[in-house]
């Protein structure tokens, strides 16, 4: 038969022996449980750093379209305005050359009265000696 006391000696130091490992690995439960609980936060903030990352980069999109929409309008008004410019830039020059040509027949004017002026002066010294204000010559 067996020897009981020896078999409950053995039971018990068996039984020491599982609490002692349960204690140990209740320690390292514990210190898993802080484990995963630190890296929760970290994955918690990373992904509100992700989702306002996400939120920044949705916005900085919708004004890169809006800045697009804007400066598409602005070339399509520059190629307007530099057409009105290229027109106006025409006309200029048609006015600046009908001008000149003003300036010449007034001046060609101008000679052509100085001439008949002095052709009348000599036609009335020639009839009378008078100028044409009367005044002798």
């Amino acid at each position: 038969m067996t020897d009981v006391p020896a078999e409950l000696a053995e039971l018990r130091a068996r039984v020491s022996a599982v609490e002692s490992r349960l204690d140990a690995e209740a320690s390292l439960r514990a210190m898993v449980d802080a484990d995963v609980s630190g890296i929760s936060t970290r994955l918690g903030a990373q992904r509100r750093l992700l989702l306002a990352l996400a939120q920044t980069q949705s916005d900085h999109s919708r004004m890169l379209t809006e800045n697009s929409v804007l400066a598409a309008e602005h070339s399509r008004v520059l190629a307007e305005h530099s057409r009105v410019l290229a027109d106006h830039t025409q006309r200029l020059a048609r006015i600046e050359d009908r001008t000149q040509r003003i300036e010449d027949r007034t001046q060609r004017i101008e000679d052509r009265t100085e001439r008949v002026d002095a052709g009348v002066q000599t036609i009335l010294s020639v009839l009378g000696g008078k100028g044409h204000d009367g005044a002798p010559a």
